[in-house]
This record gives structure tokens, C-alpha cells and sequence, in this order.
């Protein structure tokens, strides 16, 4: 339970890919302006504890001013207890209907019933329906989120979340990174960004990306205009290349909205198998964790030489897909009905339960270090 004390340190290390508004970081904007003359710094500038977590945060700065990043690093040490339960959930955001409310209470008695609660918990998109959210005072910051995930287990909760295509149309997607400025609650720095995470010996980075710049169908809608100026793909791709690249973790998982493979209504994302896929089997990639359909799925895909692609979908946070299709054998399995995905980081292995809106297991799936 959360009351129980501290047991293992882990540090939470937080890797920007870019500017959130796309621009090089020498023009980013400046915020809380200091004394003129200061230098380039890293300052703790924070430190308090939330339930199990100890925080403290380093910011940058930079002619007089802290910056939000410098030069893709922004640093967080967390304090968290031995072999953490991390929920995964997509396409939730409808204020509170189409079972939202039902499948966050879920999520708060499984954290609850947890060693250590839930210390994180990973968004993968569709955050706000149907057209994302305007500012940071739009309404369904609240009716959405605030008072729908109010639970007290929540209140010792990080959120880490990625965009959807939802979070794209009309809204502004820009609102979500700006909500993190002011509500620590919410966690999106950039567009892509990448976390590790540790606790004891185990180490397990996660690399968190836009798809929808990915996938072309986004680029060419009038719907999604100005992709092909704000959302530059080359430069996403290159730099989880390079992030994969130069990180030493055991375990390495990419989280993103749209799936590789899918076994629902909107199916496989055939741009994301030509992009995306081959970085995944170029790192060794432990698993790739998405939502955009709106069910649970797990699927197990052998690719080039000895990789197999380990991918979990959970875009069941809320509304559920009306196509039931099938999909139960030894590499794949899918299930219609609300829930979520949970993951618990244990010294050797990786446990992925798949959670229904009742808080019943499902499914499970243990990935083994070798």
C-alpha cells in the first residue's frame, strides 16, 4: 500500500527529442525570467514527496531565464519502492461517459491494491474526444481528467502521455505539453520524449512518440493540415534511432498511439511497418505499446532473424470497438470490452496484465530476460 515505507531508489531520467513547437531549441521560448547574468546552470529547483515519491526536479538556464529543456535533457530523480505496477490506457477522454468513469475506478482499486500504488501511469493517446482540447482551461481538462482520475491513489500518480490523432484535429495539441508546465500531475515535455526508469537493478527506458507524424494518411487530410510543417517525420525517426541507440537499459519498450499490427476495425498501420518496425528490430526492442483501437489487444509478430515483435494494445479506456473480431491462439489475443494494461517491472521479467472494467485479470504475458 502506499503508507508502507520506502525500499528501493530508482532514478527517472527524461530525454526531450525536440522543441515543443517544433523549433530549433536556440529559439525556444524563455519563461520565469531570473537575474540577466546567470549562467548556463542545472538547479534543483524542487523537492517534495508525493505518497511513495520523492521528487526532484533540475531546470536550465539560460540568459536570465529557465528554460523548459536545453539541449534534449531535462533530469527528475524519483524514489520509488521495488517492482512498480505502471497502467497503460488510450482513447479515455469523453467526460467521464462510455464507461470512462467505471474502467478509472478500476485502475484506482488495482493501484490501490498494489505494493507501491501506481507511481506512473502511461497514456498512450486519445486523450481528449472528440477534437483534443483548445488551451490549457479548456473544460474537459477537468470533466475529462481532474475529476474523473480523482481517486487518492492518484494523487501519488505521474502521468506520461503521448498524442492521439484525436488530440491532433481541431484542438491544440500544443495545450497538452503547455498543461505540464503548471500541473505536475500531467507529464508531455515534447511531441516524443523518452523516460528511464529504475528500481533496484532494474533499469527500463521508454521512448514515447507521435505517431500520427508517421503515418501519411495524417499528412494528406485537410483535417490534419500543417503536419507536413509542424510535424516533421525524418527528424522523429532519427532521433528514436539515436535515443534507441544509446540506451544501456535492459529492457527498452516504445510507447506510441497507433498500433504496428492490429487485429481490430482500423487494422495493421502500414506506415508504421516500413518506418518504425525496422528501429524496432534494429534496438532489440522488448515490446511496443499502443491504443487508436478501441479494445485490448496482445500480439506476437516473428520479424528478420531472431526478433520478435511483442505489442500490446490498450485503447479500451472508454468507448469500445463495435466490430468483434477474433483473435485467440498462441500470438495473438483481443478482448472488446473496456479495461486497461498493466506492467510491473520485476528484477528479472516484465509482467503485462491485461485488466477489465470490473478490475477482473484477463490475460497475461511475461517477458523473460535472457
Amino acid at each position: 500500500m502506499l503508507s508502507q515505507p520506502l525500499a528501493y531508489q530508482a532514478a527517472l531520467e527524461v530525454s526531450v527529442g525536440q522543441d515543443e513547437f517544433g523549433a530549433p531549441r536556440s529559439q525556444r521560448r524563455n519563461i520565469f525570467p531570473l537575474s540577466r547574468n546567470a549562467k548556463l546552470v542545472a538547479v534543483m529547483i524542487a523537492m517534495f514527496s508525493i505518497g511513495t515519491a520523492v521528487t526532484v526536479g533540475y531546470f536550465y538556464f539560460r540568459d536570465g531565464h529557465v528554460l523548459e529543456n536545453d539541449d534534449g535533457a531535462e533530469r527528475t530523480l524519483i524514489t520509488v519502492v521495488n517492482n512498480p505496477t505502471i497502467p497503460f490506457i488510450g482513447d479515455w477522454g469523453r467526460e467521464g461517459n462510455k464507461n470512462q468513469k467505471k474502467v478509472a475506478k478500476a485502475i484506482a482499486e488495482y493501484c490501490q491494491k498494489a505494493t507501491t500504488g501506481c507511481p506512473h501511469l502511461v497514456s498512450v493517446g486519445d486523450n481528449f474526444y472528440d477534437n483534443g482540447v483548445v488551451s490549457v482551461n479548456d473544460a474537459q481538462w477537468q470533466t475529462s481528467f481532474e475529476q474523473v482520475y480523482n481517486a487518492d491513489v492518484f494523487n501519488a500518480t505521474r502521468w506520461l502521455a503521448v498524442l492521439g490523432n484525436h488530440d491532433h484535429r481541431k484542438g491544440n495539441y500544443r495545450s497538452q505539453i503547455d498543461y505540464s508546465l503548471s500541473h505536475s500531475k500531467w507529464h508531455m515535455p515534447s511531441r516524443y520524449f523518452s523516460e528511464s526508469i529504475v528500481s533496484g537493478n532494474v533499469q527500463v527506458d521508454f521512448f514515447f512518440l507521435d505517431t500520427n507524424a508517421l503515418v501519411k494518411e495524417y499528412m494528406m487530410s485537410g483535417e490534419f493540415k500543417g503536419f507536413e510543417s509542424n510535424l516533421p517525420t525524418p527528424e522523429q525517426l532519427e532521433w528514436v534511432d539515436s535515443a534507441l541507440t544509446n540506451s544501456t537499459a535492459q529492457w527498452k519498450v516504445v510507447v506510441g498511439h497507433h498500433p504496428i499490427y492490429s487485429r481490430g476495425e482500423n487494422g495493421d498501420t502500414h506506415d508504421l511497418q516500413d518506418e518504425l518496425l525496422p528501429l524496432l528490430i534494429k534496438h532489440n526492442v522488448a515490446a511496443y505499446i499502443a491504443g487508436h483501437d478501441h479494445n485490448l489487444q496482445y500480439i506476437r509478430e516473428k520479424q528478420k532473424g531472431d526478433y520478435v515483435l511483442h505489442q500490446f494494445v490498450s485503447g479500451a479506456g472508454s468507448d469500445t470497438d463495435k466490430q468483434k473480431s477474433k483473435c485467440h491462439h498462441e500470438k495473438c489475443w483481443l478482448y472488446h470490452d473496456p479495461g486497461f494494461l498493466a506492467m510491473e517491472m520485476q528484477v528479472d521479467k516484465l509482467t503485462f496484465s491485461f485488466v477489465d472494467e470490473d478490475g477482473q485479470k484477463l490475460y497475461g504475458y511475461e517477458m523473460v530476460k535472457k
